[in-house]
């Protein structure tokens, strides 16, 4: 609706006036104002600097037309200034006002012109803005008003005139004044409304909102005064004006008065005042006494509508009242949402009874509204049901119906079902029906009852509920008044409801036992009876019920239980503590309860029957009552008071108090305390409890806490139960009179300290179940003769038995691999000692200061042994030391501070060494060991300065002795950092046995010059030698052996280093790998700049990544394939070997100074692969080379030679771009040139100039050879050199472009033979003859002839050997005359086309220029495009009657062409057929401007005034094209085409009407009529199709309904049709086509009918108010295209229909009102951004069957919370959920998950949080999401399942910590999972275990390797099998 608003121009008047003083004030082109007074200069500098820094500006923009042009107005105004810019394409203004301290500062900018003034006004200067409402968008400013305002506006010292008048738009404003006066500001102006257009009086609006800020000034007065009639409105919804004043003063007055008739047929004075004071405002509107309404609103709708407020104080209230027949619901909130603020309404039905209550807290009543009650309980209709249905509920809402029991249904969205609740009977209920449900929950018990029904069902509006569960808060507070309740089976869930039903007697059920206790588990309150549901009498025992007759009560079947008589318990705490619950009902007391006490002196002595607790009376349980009776509890006074505190299962003893004057006493601990058990001993419970003797503790501890009894110097004994399980570190430390403990078998570790200075203990016995004996547990220990240490143990802390001083003797067992340090130390008696082989560590100090260690001959040559164990060598040791043969451990610190040791020699028997085993050893210059770090084969400490005190590699350069130079390794892996920052070190031998090289193995070995890799050596890791700047050499004795290392990167070689490899002494520079190596392995030769040349044997079947990366110095090289592999498919180029990642990268990655190449074997050259090998020079291709790729050598810039093989049979499209200086290409066989298949014309090598040479002999004349049948595309592309080519009889087809661009050849003879000639196949030749074998016949049968006639110009024909000239007769015999048939044949002066020809061919006789007569044969259906054009000297043509089609330009340009004569059976005529003819020009020709030839509209010229004659039948393409003064037409009911373009670019046409007879529209028939508004069809349309862009951007085109006859819609045939409402697609349409309703955007419904079987892409992309979209019944749709729903941004819910199988790319991209999507089984995948940013969308279930899920698909769907992810997703696209922020997932172990119902656990998304330190993934997940686990910096291990098949990009990236992956599958198992490279790095290196529940390492199938794992007990925690242990 056109809206023109009255109050609206007010108050932009106000604002314009400001802009029009800033425009007027110096509107002459005189240069600036020169400022003289010092005063002002320094106002107008200080003003200059706020303009360009002011950032402080309210803007409000306006857009408009003006004169046809786009005018953009800025108004900007703030307090103290104002803004205002206007621009437009001919022009901008720019304007700067500035109020400030009396002064009035002006810069206006016209068209780059700047002007400035500075003027005085007086003191109280303001500023006003305006804030206008949405009404104000459409505004429309004309030039009328724009120039009118202008000129009206004057300036004087205190005030400011200005009027205006809208002529176009009836509005004026006569008298506007501004006045400044000293202490006010008046505003005063007439506003006259004079027609005011009104085109849907439904909808009237008259809206303003004015905000006046008033700044040093106390009065403002604003007086109003209108006079305005709306004609024709015969009701005013509604009157909206809402003003704002804003006040800086404490107090100010404004005073308004407002009268005028604003209703016609009311008349109502509204005298309008508002008072105002200290900011605080009355405001009252009186409506003709009636009744007050506040801030001025008002709705009529039958009646009126009155809100009254009153203000008193801070107090605030508001009433409603109505008259006659009430209100819709929704103009009541229409009412509220504009004018309530904080109030709380009451709406009234009937004018009695409360309809409506809301409750507000802050804005208007959707945002903040808290419930809505409505009540239907009185009789009557209610006139609110459809409004009810348009209302948006929001999501904060909480609707209750309640006694819904009239019979007129009240229907409710579906939205609302959430919101909705029932009440029957006294109960409510709420909808939780789900889809096809009809459900609901007992939510609260709303009255008090003692018995209750709850009913299987209730019914609603005459809907059927089922009654499914009740709510956790059923009982609502009427808990204690249940007596009885019926619950009927349909109940599934109670919810704990009756918890606490503390007095209900009886439980009537309606279902079993079985099924009560899935329900209600154990939430029955005891002592309730329960009877179960049986319609006939039952047989045996057992509680049953059934119903009464009425079916309204329960009745219980005799024979059951009678219900037991309860009484009243009162326990009286007897001056002493408190119960929880005193009072009880029951008829027995199971168990005594136990008060808590007031008096910690005081402990609980049990129950008694009387107040004095006498002997006899005591109280024994259980107790059966027998009637009301009170228990007493009895006190007595306690040695010593525990204290208690309470865990989730019971009560920790936590502390004691003593009592004083106690001496020492033993304790035992309760079982219980306040009827809970007693669970545990706290951490330092007793600790220093010097007075206990002796404790027992009950059966129901299960842990000791730390220091729990420690210090207790008195206790000599202690029973623990056999339940513990844990006991704590210093638990019995110092417990110096504990003369025996039995540990529990449940206990598994000793920690630290445990019998730390026992010193009476003797013995001690520790369980079988024990693993770790803990640091220090038994120091000083000094009575502990002997101890059995248990087969479970593994390990030994560190001074456990230290100072164990009578301990004689000790047996390890096999099981210990760690002995911590001293822990032996100190015992004296200890004499015998073994260590068994399964030790891995021994720590310093074992056996110093015992008996054994002063046995001097237990030392051997200065060092001590213990079996094969070295424990520790005198620091006396010079020169060399041999380590004895069958060693196997070397102890911590053995040869410290030897530091007159020199050398050491440590046998391959040793298999660990200990911590700083060297430490201090300072002369030491070189060492041989048979492995680096700690020990074989390790995974920790692997850094060679492990031995000698470094705690990492890191500490390597600080720790290893600055003397070391030589290191001799005979075995075993050197490992990551092994050998970082050894900078002395200049010799490192790696001998045989050496197996691999970890990661920064010699980093920062800057000394090292030279290094020998044995042939044993299989892997090298990255960085392995960075930083060894000294490297100059690397030694290896085979080059086989070198070729299978497998480096991690470049930086792994320390070729990259050094440059120089020499193979057995000799410096390699011609390398030849040797036969039958059959692989190169990576970064094999990188940097190794001696080489010279490579020639690569046959036998090598796959060359490794930069292999030769950084050859510099090599000049040629022969190899068996191109690429990493033969016959491969990736990685094909050339420069993969040199490093290349990409083709394009050829060029910086092949030394610039290779120039030959040689390829011996392979059967392709792929597609690439010299890419940009600008340095080559020669290429020779081996004689087995089929394929040469796609642009095999583009760009090969350098390229001379090429020889290619006679096996080539391909060349890919672009093979030779850029080939610019390749001159000479070698072949052996004519033949077998002609054989090649050349996918372009850039795929020959000839055709950028090159020569060709066959057996060395250059080629000029070409003679195709006899048994040659096609000469293929591009066969001689380009060959200029060609001058002569002879083609024999058994050639049948030449190809595509087979003699383009023989500029040398001149004349060509065709045999007879010929059937096919292809595109272009001479196409830029220069032929002057053209002979062909054959009869003219045989010339129109070949297919394709044309293309040989357009390869020259003013050639010769000859046929049969003889030259046409003259008259030319077709033969009847003829069918079709081809394309450009006789293109050119100028010597033809008449033809005579035969009878059997149907066809003339596009440009058949084209340029004939002597051409001046044709005959027609009578079957002629088709004349080809331009078929006859510039054909001058023709005069005359009769088409033949039956032809059917004349195409585009057929006869243009024949210029003396003036009779013309064309059929009725003529049904289309191309565009521009007979334009530049005579009969165009001839005036005579032109009816009313346009042009018919017979029945046929040909052309029309520009005007606005057409009449189609009646008898038209067909409208030529193009006839009214950019005709843009038409506005109508009509066309007649005898027309049965449309041509293309027909109506194209009509800019002014509004409507159209197809009519019945109308078969066929042309593509963009209506393409660009943007006026155009409705396009109409006859109600039995003949149309079938519908072309491409017929209706494109007609912008203006509302609805269409599509006739029943049309099967298919072409591409973007509505596309930009943006005012296009709806649109009706018929049954018979089976396609919509691409972009076929983009960008419809007033589109809101489409429904495709069931016929549809595919929609293209972008079909509704962009219609951006599109809401729902529905499919027929039984849609047989099949595909719906990429984009297809992109940008439909109100789209709401969608269902797919079944016979889709793939949601596409981007296809609901940006639906950002998607709700609801239901995806059909057949779906198989969706593709990537499917759901990007659909963020209203909260659920979706993807089908069983979908295997592929898109990346971005759901990305930004920011409200989605539930997913379900089918088991049969194979894949997940990158960031497939980002930004998915309310996405609920699984949880296990320390991940989330996505998943279904059966299976939650599908698909890992991603760590609870980075700091997760292991996972452990759930056994049925299939995919490791991308970036699951980024960043998880301290994550060390992970567990995955050998479910998994998917571990995509970055899932693993900055893992850094990560060390071990645990696979709970096989080693063939793991390599079936995909594992993304992509910034996986951590994740690939690290270690990984396969799962072996059993021994791996004996018996059948025994492994080799050691990377195994098992569980262990706790079935969680890996563990890694051993060798050594099984």
């Amino acid at each position: 609706m056109k809206k023109k608003l009255v109050l609206l121009m007010l108050s932009i008047a106000a604002v314009l006036c400001m802009i029009g003083f800033a425009a007027c004030s110096n509107d002459t082109e005189d240069p600036p104002v020169t400022i003289t007074d010092p005063t002002l200069q320094e106002q107008y500098d200080a003003f200059c600097e706020f303009i360009e820094n002011d950032t402080d500006k309210y803007a409000v923009s306006f857009s408009m037309e003006q004169a046809g042009e786009k005018v953009t107005e800025m108004l900007s105004v703030a307090s103290d200034r104002v803004y205002g810019k206007m621009t437009s394409e001919e022009y901008s203004q720019e304007s700067y006002v500035w109020l400030n301290e009396g002064y009035a500062y002006t810069r206006t900018t016209y068209n780059n012109k700047t002007e400035h003034s500075v003027e005085y006004m007086p003191e109280h200067s303001f500023g006003i803005r305006t804030i206008l409402n949405e009404l104000s968008k459409e505004l429309l400013y004309t030039e009328d008003f724009l120039a009118s305002l202008q000129d009206n506006i004057a300036v004087a010292n205190d005030a400011i005139t200005f009027s205006f008048e809208d002529t176009q738009n009836g509005i004026s404003c006569q008298n506007g004044t501004l006045t400044f006066a000293e202490d006010s500001v008046k505003i005063n102006f007439d506003l006259l409304l004079l027609n005011l257009p009104v085109y849907d009086s439904s909808d009237a609006v008259v809206a303003v909102q004015i905000e006046i800020n008033a700044l040093g000034t106390n009065t403002v007065e604003f007086p109003f005064e209108a006079e305005t009639e709306f004609a024709g409105i015969t009701t005013l919804d509604r009157l909206y004006a809402q003003m704002v004043w804003v006040l800086d003063a404490e107090s100010a007055t404004l005073d308004v008065q407002m009268s005028g008739s604003f209703l016609t047929g009311v008349n109502t004075e509204i005298p309008f005042t508002l008072q105002l004071s200290g900011g605080e405002a009355l405001a009252e509107i009186d409506i003709g006494g009636s009744a007050t309404i506040a801030m001025g609103a008002i709705c009529k709708d039958d009646t009126f509508f009155y809100i009254t407020e009153t203000t008193s104080g801070a107090q605030s209230s508001m009433d409603v009242s109505t008259e006659e027949y009430g209100y819709t619901v929704a103009r009541f909130f229409e009412l509220l949402s504009f004018n309530l603020r904080t109030k709380e309404c009451f709406m009234l039905a009937d004018g009695s009874e409360t309809l409506l209550t809301l409750s507000k807290q802050g804005k208007v009543w959707y945002n903040y509204c808290d419930e809505l009650l409505i009540d239907f309980s009185k009789p009557g209709e209610y006139v609110i049901s459809a409004e009810l249905n348009a209302l948006d509920m929001p999501e904060s809402l909480v609707c209750t119906i309640k006694d819904v029991g009239i019979e007129k249904g009240i229907e409710f969205p579906a939205s609302w079902k959430e919101y909705i609740a029932f009440y029957v009977d006294g109960i409510r209920y709420t909808d939780i029906s789900a889809s096809g449900t009809y459900e609901v929950e007992a939510t609260s018990l709303e009255q008090y009852k003692s018995d209750l029904v709850i009913p299987e069902n209730i019914t609603v509006n005459g809907q059927t509920y089922s009654v499914v569960s009740l709510n956790s808060n059923f009982l609502n507070g009427y808990d204690y008044a249940l007596n009885s309740v019926v619950i009927p089976a349909t109940v599934v869930n109670m919810n704990e409801a009756l918890v606490g039903a503390y007095n209900l007697e009886f439980l009537y059920y309606g279902g079993t036992q079985a099924s009560l206790e899935e329900v209600a588990g154990k939430t029955v309150p005891r002592g309730t009876i329960v009877y179960y549901y049986s319609e006939e009498q039952p047989q045996g025992e057992g509680n049953y019920w059934h119903w009464n007759e009425a079916h309204t009560a329960a009745e219980r079947w005799s024979g059951g239980e009678e219900p037991t008589v309860q009484y009243q318990v009162y326990f009286d705490t007897n001056g002493n503590g408190y119960l929880d619950n005193s009072t009880v009902y029951t008829s027995v007391i199971e168990e005594a309860p136990v008060p808590n006490s007031y008096d910690n002196m005081q402990s609980f002595a049990g129950w008694y029957t009387d107040p004095n607790c006498s002997d006899g009376n005591e109280v024994t349980f259980p107790y059966i009552v027998t009637g009301d009776i009170t228990l007493y509890a009895k006190w007595e006074e306690a040695p010593i008071t525990l204290e208690y505190s309470y865990t989730m299962n019971g009560y920790v003893v936590r502390g004691y108090q003593v009592h004083e004057n106690e001496e020492n006493f033993a304790l035992i601990i309760p079982d219980t305390y306040n009827g809970y058990p007693i669970i545990g001993i706290d951490n330092s419970a007793f600790a220093n409890c010097t007075l206990l003797t002796s404790i027992v503790i009950p059966n129901g501890v299960t842990s000791i806490g730390d220091s729990a009894f420690s210090g207790c110097t008195s206790l000599k004994s202690i029973t623990i139960p056999n339940n513990v399980t844990y006991i704590g570190h210093t638990a019995f430390s110092d417990c110096v009179s504990l003369e025996s403990i039995s540990i529990p078998e449940g206990v598994t570790n000793i920690d630290d300290f445990t019998f730390f200075g026992c010193n009476a203990i003797e013995s001690i016995s520790i369980p079988d179940g024990v693993t770790r004996i803990g640091n220090e547990v038994f120091f000083n220990c000094s009575s502990l003769i002997s101890i059995a240490i248990p087969d479970s143990v593994t390990s030994i802390g560190d001074s456990a038995f230290s100072g164990c001083t009578s301990l004689s003797s000790i047996a390890i067992p096999e099981s210990i691999t760690n002995i911590g340090a001293s822990a032996f130390f100190g015992c004296a008696s200890l004499a015998h000692i073994s260590i068994p082989d399964t030790v891995k560590r021994i720590g310093e100090n074992l056996l110093l200061e015992t008996a054994y260690s002063s046995n001097k001959i237990n030392w051997i040559n200065g060092v001590l042994y213990v079996g094969n164990c070295l424990l520790k060598a005198e620091t006396t040791l010079t020169d060399a030391y041999q380590v004895k043969d069958e060693t196997t451990i070397i102890a911590d610190k053995a040869f410290s501070n030897c530091s007159s040791l020199t050398s050491i020699t440590i046998p391959d028997s040793v298999t660990n060494i200990g911590e700083k085993a060297f430490l201090g050893c300072i002369a030491l210059t070189e060492i041989t060991l048979p492995f680096i770090g700690s020990a074989q084969n390790g995974t920790e400490n692997t850094h060679f300065g492990y031995v000698f005190g470094a705690l990492d590699a890191n500490d390597n350069k600080y720790c290893v002795p600055e003397s070391l130079k030589t290191v001799i390794v005979t075995g075993g892996s050197i490992g990551k950092d092994a050998f970082r920052d050894c900078g002395s070190l200049t010799i490192i031998e790696l001998l045989d046995g050496v197996t691999d090289i970890g990661w920064g193995a010699f980093r920062n070995c800057s000394s090292l010059a030279n290094i020998t890799i044995p042939n044993s050596v299989t892997s090298i890791e990255s960085w392995a030698f960075n930083g060894c700047r000294q490297l100059t050499s690397v030694y290896i004795s085979d080059i086989t052996a070198w070729c299978k290392i497998k480096f991690s990167d470049r930086t792994s070689n320390p070729l990259y280093y050094a440059g120089k490899l020499y193979c057995n002494e000799e410096e390699v520079t011609d390398l030849i790998i040797p036969d039958g190596v059959t692989s190169i392995c990576e970064y094999a030769f990188t940097s190794c700049t001696s080489l010279t040349s490579v020639t690569i044997p046959d036998s090598v079947t796959s060359v490794g990544w930069e292999a030769f990366w950084g050859c510099s110095s090599l000049t040629e090289m022969t190899l068996p394939f191109v690429g990493a592999n033969q016959n491969g498919t990736e990685n094909t180029h050339f420069g993969y070997i040199f490093g290349a990642e990409y083709s394009y990268e050829n060029d910086i990655r092949v030394p610039e100074t290779l120039e030959t190449v040689t390829v011996t074997d392979g059967k392709v050259i792929g597609n690439e692969a010299f890419y940009a090998c600008s340095s080559l020079i020669n290429i020779t291709l081996s004689g087995s080379v089929a394929k040469i790729g796609e642009e095999a050598f583009y760009r090969c810039f350098s390229l001379i030679n090429i020889a290619l093989p006679d096996s080539v049979i391909r060349i890919g499209s672009s093979a030779f771009v850029g080939c610019h200086q390749l001159a000479n290409v070698y072949v052996d066989d004519i033949e077998a040139w002609c054989l090649i298949e050349f996918a372009s014309a850039e795929s020959n090598p000839l055709g950028v100039g090159a020569e060709l040479y066959c057996d060395g002999n250059k080629v000029t004349e070409i003679v195709i050879p006899e048994n040659v049948t096609n000469i293929r595309d591009y066969a001689f592309y380009g060959f200029g050199a060609l001058a002569k080519v002879t083609i024999p009889n058994s050639v049948a087809i030449i190809g595509d472009y087979a003699f383009s661009g023989c500029t040398g050849l001149t004349e060509i003879t065709i045999p007879q033979s010929i059937k096919d000639i292809g595109n272009e196949a001479f196409r830029g030749n220069q032929l002057k003859s053209v002979s062909y074998l054959g009869d003219i016949v045989d010339w129109c049968g070949i297919n394709g002839i044309g293309e040989l006639m357009l390869g020259g110009y003013d050639r010769k024909l000859y046929l049969d050997g003889e030259e046409l000239k003259g008259d030319l007769v077709i033969p009847d015999t003829v069918k079709s005359i081809p394309s450009s048939a006789f293109y050119d044949c100028n010597e033809i002066t008449s033809v005579k086309i035969g009878s059997g020809v149907s066809n003339i061919g596009s440009y058949a006789f084209s340029l004939c220029d002597k051409l001046s007569k044709i005959e027609f044969g009578e079957n002629v259906k088709i004349i080809g495009d331009y078929a006859f054009a510039y054909c001058g000297p023709l005069k005359e043509i009769q088409i033949p009657n039956g032809a059917e089609s004349i195409g585009q330009g057929a006869f243009n340009s024949c210029g003396y062409l003036n009779s013309i004569i064309i059929p009725d059976s003529v049904k289309n005529i191309g565009e521009n057929a007979f334009d530049y003819t005579q009969y165009y020009y001839s005036t005579e020709n032109w009816e009313s401007n346009i042009l018919y030839i017979g029945k046929h509209l040909i052309k029309a010229r520009n005007s606005n005034l057409y009449t189609i004659k009646s008898d038209t039948l067909t409208i030529a393409g193009g006839a009214f094209s950019g005709c843009s003064s038409l506005t109508n037409i009509t066309i007649p009911d005898t027309v049965t085409s449309i041509g293309d373009y027909a109506f194209s670019e009509c800019t002014s046409l509004t409507s159209i009407t197809i009519p019945n007879s109308v078969m066929s529209i042309g593509d963009r028939a209506f393409y660009g009529c943007s006026s155009l508004t409705s396009v109409s069809f006859g109600e039995n349309s003949q149309l079938t199709s519908i072309g491409e862009e017929v209706f494109s951007d007609c912008s203006n085109l509302k609805n269409i309904e599509i006739p029943v006859c049309v099967t298919n819609i072409g591409d973007s045939a509505f596309n930009g049709c943006s005012e296009l409402t709806s649109i009706t697609i018929p049954d018979s349409v089976t396609s919509i086509g691409d972009s076929t309703f983009s960008d419809c955007s007033s589109l809101t419904s489409i429904t495709i009918p069931a016929s549809v079987t595919s929609i293209a892409d972008y079909a509704f992309s962009g219609c951006s108010n599109l809401t729902s979209v529905a499919f027929g019944e039984n849609s047989q749709l099949t595909s719906i295209g990429d984009s297809a729903f992109n940008g439909c941004s109100s789209l709401i819910s969608i269902t797919i229909p079944e016979g889709v199988t793939s949601i596409g790319n981007y296809l609901f991209y940006g639906c950002s009102s998607l709700t609801s999507i239901t995806i059909s089984d057949g779906v198989m995948n969706i593709g990537d951004y499917a759901f990007y940013g659909c963020t209203s969308l909260t659920s979706i279930t993807i089908p069983n069957g979908v295997t592929s899920i898109g990346g971005d698909s759901f990305r930004g769907c920011s409200s989605l919370k539930n997913i379900t992810v089918p088991d049969s997703v194979a894949s997940i696209g990158n960031s497939a959920f980002a930004d998915c922020t309310s996405l609920k997932y699984n949880e296990y172990d320390n991940a989330y998950y996505i998943g279904n119902e059966k299976n939650p656990y599908v698909v890992l998304v991603k760590a609870k949080d980075t700091s997760v330190k292991s996972c452990i993934i759930h056994e049925n997940t299939k995919i490791i999401l991308n970036y699951a686990f980024q960043n998880c910096r301290w994550l060390t291990s992970i567990t995955i399942p050998n479910s998994v098949s998917v571990i995509d990009d970055l899932a693993f990236d900055g893992c850094s910590s990560l060390k071990n992956i645990y696979y709970c599958g096989t080693e063939e198992q793991w390599h079936q999972i995909w594992i993304s490279t992509s910034e996986n790095y951590f994740f690939e290196n690290a270690t990984r275990y396969y799962y072996s529940e059993t021994y791996p390492f004996e018996g059948e199938g025994a492994l080799t390797h050691e990377n195994y794992w098992h569980y262990a007990e706790d079935g969680i925690t890996p563990i890694i099998w051993s060798k050594e242990t099984t």
